[in-house]
């Protein structure tokens, strides 16, 4: 049955008394106190309770009362009369001598919850006495007492949980694990405190501690008697929780057996791992292991372990800075990195074996060392030097990383007291630098002599041969590397696949040893990254530009065809012959008329596989005026400013354009009127202010560069319209031809800086197509719906080039994005009369095919003056 019991103050006698909501007496024996029915005090018998036991019942101590549930002697929670719980919570509070939970095979549950709830033992506290016991404190609850037990006879269990921040657990000792199974967690900030921890105390006793998550501690305030004392135990310490003490001891006695997890146990994925903060660890007579199973890349473990036993590394990188010289074990590195001293410092006696899959680094001592097939051993953090205290064996298919100073002679090295015995790879692996043409470093010393060589020898590096020199006659024998610089030319097809790659290599390749650019290409280990590398270098932005800025010129040709179709009157509301259309005034204005239009482009080009996709955007202002010089011609001039701001794909550099436009048109009819020839000739100038970030290797630069450029092009159109009542169809032809000049350059910013003499360019477009348009009225207004389907078709020039250096280099040409050599081009738009002297129109235009797509939008206004 369950109770909920509260505190009640007795006016007659003057004295607080136990309370419950609903009177049950169930034989209470004398002494203890008696349950009070609604609102109706009743004295207790013999005044403050002697001992309590709660059994059969399930008792609850909420805080919404004045006074402490106070027992004088001791207090049970699951006894000979059955099961029982115990549920303090919300500020409730209870003291007592000693107590007990799971007694004489029952199961008992205490649970302290709750901010200011507390259960105060001036005794020993058992969990588990001969039955089942189970504590709980969590959310801020506070348990103390003097020595606890959890699983104290054979048979019985007892299991604890800390959990919360604020939650803790006070005790003089605390044995986890006596002749019974005991188990303590202590999670998610909870604490607990004590003078002298054990766990897996006595013969055949099971004990185990897991301490996890931020801010969760043990501490253990006069050391660890054991993780395993005589019987089982195990200590596991994750996800940033800690245990503290002066000392801890694994499997201390003969016939015990412990083991300390850092992380995850052998055999589970690894976890975030914990904090041992002990300044001694001694490995006693029983089975004792320490298991390293994390993810962190740099965890440091501070203690000296001492004693005889298993150092297992399976995950993680474990970095051992004490002085381990005292352990007679065995380390096993199956997975993971070993890291043993750092500057000298750091020593680890015993015998290590590192197995496939694990790593042996470090600058300190080891003792006898075996590496199977599959393991690795790379001295230093860094370059540094580790001493084998004892022999060296690397079996087959070891492996021996080694990195040397590309400026010195310094490398990583293995010094060795006893014999060497060789076998297996060495590999060079870095460090990234400039390397002499040739280069000898001693990667491996031994007093007691050299046993064979090893199997094999390489670099990581692409342009450099690796090869091995052995040292028998000196008293020290050694081995030394050699390092030569290959014949493998840097514009290798293997490595460098498109045009620019081979291009941009062999530029590099003409610049000397200790050249920047020359030594962060030389000792890439990665084919990858060496291609992406060269095309970082190519420069090829230069070369796109310019041919983003002949694309964009159709932007001036096709506003100034589209006025001079309004203009002359061959349509209501004219088009671009290029995709682009205007407004217009009434036809055959015999007085000038001037024009603005607004523009709005972007567009994007694929890379052609070569060089890399390039993204436009466009604005800007075009303003022009003409006027009637006869009847059949109309005659004009134009100016204008467009905004440019490209940038190349891969990550190869941006710019910006400043452009400025001045242009002469003229258009005339033939014939019966029906048919036009239009054209223009047209000069821009550019400022293009570039950017390219260049990461290769060591390489870190940031490049700009402000270039001049200047564009002469012209077009002529010839077109002819059909109409039929307020439909009109006009097919036409447009030639236009661009000369595009661009002027010489030179960046600045660092080693990876280009330069460029001055380049022309020659294209020409010609454009098929026809215009439908349709008249009517808005009201007093007129208006024309009209579109355009064309085919354009570009030659000459259609692959931008620049030839370009490196500082000290020869020249070298690189091609940019290419311009489409055939696209359709559509429009569609509105025009509408305003009044007789102005008109709006509103339109779009695209390009589709070949690699690329373009899209613009404008609005145009006209008036007579």
């Amino acid at each position: 049955m369950n109770h909920t019991y509260r505190l009640v103050f007795n006016h007659a006698l003057s004295l607080w008394q136990v309370a419950a909501e609903t009177v049950r007496r169930k034989g209470k024996s004398a002494g203890k106190p008696v349950l009070l029915a609604g609102t109706a005090a009743m004295a207790l018998a013999g005044g403050m309770a002697m001992a309590e036991t709660i059994d059969g019942e399930d008792i609850t101590v909420p805080g919404d009362h004045a006074s402490p549930w106070e027992i004088d002697g001791t207090l049970t929670i699951g006894g000979p009369g059955g099961d029982g719980t115990l549920t303090i919570s919300d500020g409730g509070s209870v003291s007592n001598t000693g107590g007990t939970i799971g007694l004489s095979g029952s199961e008992g549950a205490v649970t302290v919850t709750g901010t200011g709830s507390s259960w105060e033992n001036d005794g020993n506290l058992t969990i588990g006495q001969s039955g089942t016991g189970t504590l709980a404190i969590e959310d801020g609850g506070k348990v103390s007492n003097d020595t606890s037990i959890i699983g104290n006879n054979a048979g019985s269990n007892g299991t604890v949980t800390v959990t919360g921040n604020g939650s803790g657990w006070i005790n003089s000792g605390l044995e986890v694990g006596r002749w019974g199974t005991g188990k303590l967690t202590i999670d998610d900030g909870g604490r607990v405190i004590n003078t002298l921890g054990a766990i897996g105390v006595e013969p055949g006793s099971n004990g185990s501690v897991l301490v996890a998550g931020t801010g969760s501690v043990w501490a253990n305030s006069a050391g660890i008697a054991g993780i395993g004392l005589f019987g089982a135990g195990e200590l596991t310490i994750a996800n940033g929780g800690m245990v503290s003490g002066p000392i801890a001891f694994i499997a201390r006695h003969a016939g015990s057996t412990g083991t300390l997890v850092i992380g995850a146990g052998a055999g589970t994925d690894a976890i975030a791992p914990g904090v041992l903060d002990v300044d001694v660890l001694s490995l006693g007579d029983g089975d004792g292991r320490i298991v390293f199973n994390h993810t962190e890349s740099d965890h440091a473990f501070t203690s000296d372990i001492i004693g005889e036993g298993v150092i297992e590394q399976y995950a993680g990188t474990t970095l051992l800075t004490g002085d381990n010289s005292g352990f007679t074990g065995t380390t096993i590195i199956s997975g993971g990195n070993l890291v043993v001293g750092l500057d000298g410092q750091g020593r680890l006696g015993g015998i290590s074996r590192v197995a496939s899959g694990g790593r042996l680094g470090g600058s300190g001592t080891v003792g006898t060392t075996v590496l199977a097939d599959g393991a690795i051993l790379e001295p230093g953090n860094s370059i540094g030097e580790l001493t084998v205290d004892g022999d060296l064996t690397f079996e087959a298919g070891s492996i021996y990383e080694v990195e040397v100073d590309p400026g010195g002679t310094a490398s990583d090295h293995v010094h060795v007291t006893g014999i060497a015995t060789l076998a297996g790879t060495v590999a060079h692996i870095g460090e990234a630098g400039d390397y002499a043409p040739e280069s000898t470093y001693r990667i491996l010393s031994a007093e007691g002599g050299l046993d064979g060589e090893f199997d094999d020898v390489r670099s990581d590096f692409i342009f450099l041969d690796a090869g091995l020199e052995y040292d028998t006659e000196s008293p020290l024998h050694g081995v030394d590397l050699t390092l030569v610089r290959n014949d493998t030319a840097l514009d290798d097809e293997r490595f460098a696949g498109t045009r620019n790659q081979r291009a941009t290599a062999g530029g590099i390749d003409s610049l000397a040893a200790g050249h920047a650019v020359y030594d962060a290409i030389v000792t890439h280990t990665n084919e990858d990254e060496l291609r992406d590398a060269y095309d970082r270098l190519s420069g090829e932005l230069h070369a796109s530009a310019h041919g983003a800025l002949i694309e964009d010129s159709r932007l001036v040709r096709g506003a100034v065809n589209d006025r001079l179709r309004g203009a002359m009157g061959s349509i209501a509301a004219p088009m671009d012959s290029e995709a682009q259309g205007t407004g217009s005034t009434s036809p055959n204005a015999s007085v000038p008329t001037g024009w603005v239009r607004a523009i709005g482009n972007w567009g994007r080009s694929d890379g052609d596989g070569n060089a890399a996709s390039l993204d436009r955007d466009t604005h800007g202002v075009l303003v022009g005026v003409d006027a009637p010089v006869s009847e059949r011609t109309q005659v004009g001039l134009l100016t204008g400013y467009t905004r440019s701001d490209l940038s190349a794909g891969g990550g190869r550099g941006s710019a910006d354009v400043d452009s400025i436009h001045l242009g002469l048109y003229a258009g005339t009819t033939l014939g019966d009127g029906d048919l036009a020839l239009r054209g223009g000739a047209f000069y821009g100038y550019h400022e293009i202010d570039s950017q390219r970030h260049v990461q290769v290797g060591t390489l870190n630069e940031r490049l700009e560069d402000e270039r001049r450029a200047h564009t002469l092009h012209a077009y002529a159109e010839l077109a002819r319209a059909f109409g039929a009542g307020a439909l009109t169809l006009e097919p036409f032809a447009n030639l236009a031809h661009v000369h595009h000049r661009a002027s010489h350059g030179a960046e600045e910013g660092g080693d990876a800086a280009l330069y460029s003499g001055s380049e022309t360019f020659d294209t020409t477009f010609t454009t098929l197509g026809f215009r439908p348009t349709v008249q009517f009225g808005v009201g007093e207004a007129s208006a024309t719906l009209y579109g355009s389907v064309g085919w354009r078709h570009a030659f000459g020039d259609t692959t931008p080039e620049r030839d370009q250096r490196f500082a000290g280099g020869d020249a070298f040409s690189v091609a940019g994005t290419p311009i489409a050599e055939n696209t359709g081009v559509v429009e569609a738009g509105v025009s509408v009369s305003l009044n007789e002297r102005t008109s709006l129109d509103l339109a779009y235009g695209g390009q589709y095919g070949d690699g690329m797509e373009d899209h613009g939008g404008r609005a145009t206004f006209a008036w007579r003056f």
